[in-house]
């Protein structure tokens, strides 16, 4: 017997109970839950962003739970990415549903597509966040 979850596949039925368990803690806690000593979180709403340096007007792309919050660590120098970099501003947010697809944004808006894109929005302006820009 084989059980997916959360995107691995699991071989034995031992592991289904393990699968099971995460899942009822997962309903319990509303987010994650902590099993094995490994901290698995669920159902997140992630948020990809496009900062701009103010100081030489360069972008960065990111992702995190709280893009205020992520904001605020980058513009204190928190971030060895960026610390030479401040002050930031938050051009562009949008919204993944989860990690992965955060990460599968994250890697668009650094490819060559998203930096044209970037270029694109730079000359003719930024769209409303509601919009999908793909």
């Amino acid at each position: 017997m084989r059980v997916w979850f959360s995107g691995r596949t699991y071989p034995s039925p031992a592991s289904a109970h393990f699968v099971g368990e995460m899942a009822r803690l997962a309903r319990l806690s509303g987010e994650a839950a902590r099993n094995r000593g490994r901290f698995v979180v669920l159902n997140k709403m992630f948020v990809v962003y496009i900062l701009q340096s103010l100081k030489d007007k360069r972008t960065y792309v990111g992702f995190s739970s709280d893009a205020e919050k992520r904001l605020v660590e980058h513009n204190q120098g928190s971030v060895n990415a960026t610390k030479y970099r401040r002050p930031f501003r938050i051009l562009f947010t949008e919204e993944a549903k989860g990690i992965q697809e955060a990460k599968r944004r994250e890697i668009y808006w650094k490819s060559g597509a998203g930096r044209r894109k970037l270029k694109y929005f730079f000359k003719n302006g930024f769209p409303n966040n509601d919009a999908r820009l793909v």
